[in-house]
């Protein structure tokens, strides 16, 4: 994986554009999203934080997908982000996020209607 060249800010380039994203969970894709600037990296850190809390149950967590993260954070899986497409417009981002998810709507389908943990 090639390392993003940051900018003063410690930001790369690539996260002050537009892009689509996937979050996988042991090598499968079960998310795909669109963001500007560090909207890829807030899902797994809200999951870690509530994974940490004592007392909370994943049962009454929502959306489905937070879920399913969280649980994923408590037992341990790989789970990594990755960066599809950058530099885009939002539209783009839009166009991009419903193309990619048509062609991997196996895992990812599978991981938000919850018959695959």
């Amino acid at each position: 994986m090639q390392k993003l060249k940051r900018n003063a800010k410690g930001q790369s380039a690539k996260l002050r554009e537009c892009y689509v994203y996937e979050i996988r969970v042991d090598g499968v894709v079960r998310y795909i999203g669109k963001g500007c600037n560090d909207r890829i990296y807030y899902h797994l850190i809200e999951a870690k934080r509530t994974a940490s809390r004592p007392g909370v149950k994943i049962r009454n967590l929502s959306p489905h997908f937070r879920k399913m993260l969280v649980s994923a954070v408590r037992r341990g899986l790989k789970i990594t982000e990755k960066i599809i497409r950058s530099n885009l417009t939002q539209w783009r981002t839009a166009l991009l996020q419903g193309l990619v998810s048509l062609q991997s709507k196996s895992g990812v389908a599978r991981f938000q209607d919850g018959t695959a943990a």
